[in-house]
């Protein structure tokens, strides 16, 4: 996954991003507990939606990398599905510079994720799909496709992630803030292993992970912005910086699987002109 990552980002140069923060109030005004507020949401058949803004900065300048957008169904446990859309940032031109053996690895990418079974459509898997077939079964797959650990790393719809967040954070006003390491994400949030795959270790487990929630005064969650040193997904001297916005909280959602005649297995991945089936360039089941 490393390798993919480093490899994608060389050929990446997209245009420069400017998200800039919002600039949360000065006055310690009363705010509900976001973690009570998310529970009350674990609701059947509700949910959200949400999207994404993936930047990368290297040498002073920053880059938009991916854009990702969907929406999440929940339960009376929480997180049941997600619908994820992810897009990279490629003008036409800009697509013309990579090779085109890894030019499948940009196509726009959707992943069904139906408990931890994943459906994945278009990308790079799209191209080994036998014929007839759209949709790639992953059990126990990624939460974003190929593009999983590029996205937040954060797991809103996890009531113990959020309190071990904001345990140790600071608040100023409607906005929250503090630092986290990829070992702890992965010892509390299911979101975080599904989106990186494998267990973080050495220096890459101490990676610290600078975040940002805001909250209305009703402490429903807006926004989480999340960043960290692209040496932990192969990318040493940059930075990472994922903007994510949600909305529509308690909005009806339904979300289920691709109708079977569409659906491929691992196993009858095969690449054009080969008998052998490819090894994913996503990350795998999760390793404890």
């Amino acid at each position: 996954m490393r390798r993919f990552i480093a490899t994608l980002a060389c050929a990446t140069t997209a245009a420069v991003a400017a998200s800039a923060l919002a600039t949360p109030a000065h006055a310690q005004t009363r705010v509900a507990d976001p973690v009570a507020v998310l529970k009350k949401q674990f609701v059947s058949g509700h949910g959200a939606t949400f999207a994404d803004r993936t930047s990368v900065k290297e040498a002073g300048h920053s880059n938009l990398l991916l854009q990702r957008s969907g929406k999440f169904q929940l339960n009376k446990s929480g997180l049941a599905a997600s619908d994820l859309t992810a897009k990279f940032n490629l003008s036409a031109p800009q697509l013309k510079d990579v090779p085109k053996d890894m030019r499948s690895l940009l196509k726009s990418e959707r992943t069904i994720r139906i408990g931890t079974t994943a459906y994945i459509k278009g990308g790079l898997l799209g191209e080994y799909l036998p014929k007839g077939k759209t949709w790639l079964k992953y059990p126990k797959g990624p939460v974003g496709g190929t593009s999983s650990a590029l996205g937040q790393l954060i797991g809103v719809t996890e009531p113990r992630t959020l309190k071990g967040l904001l345990s140790h954070g600071k608040r100023k006003g409607s906005a929250y803030s503090g630092t986290t390491t990829f070992a702890d994400l992965w010892k509390v949030s299911s979101w975080f292993r599904y989106s990186v795959g494998e267990r973080p270790t050495g220096s890459d487990a101490k990676t610290k992970v600078s975040w940002k929630l805001y909250v209305t005064s009703k402490g429903v969650i807006t926004r989480v912005v999340s960043s960290y040193n692209g040496r932990a997904v192969g990318m040493p001297g940059t930075t990472f910086t994922v903007d994510s916005r949600y909305a529509h909280w308690g909005a009806k959602v339904s979300l289920k699987a691709p109708p079977a005649s569409q659906v491929a297995g691992l196993a009858d991945l095969t690449p054009p002109d080969s008998t052998t089936p490819p090894e994913p360039a996503l990350p795998g089941p999760i390793t404890r």
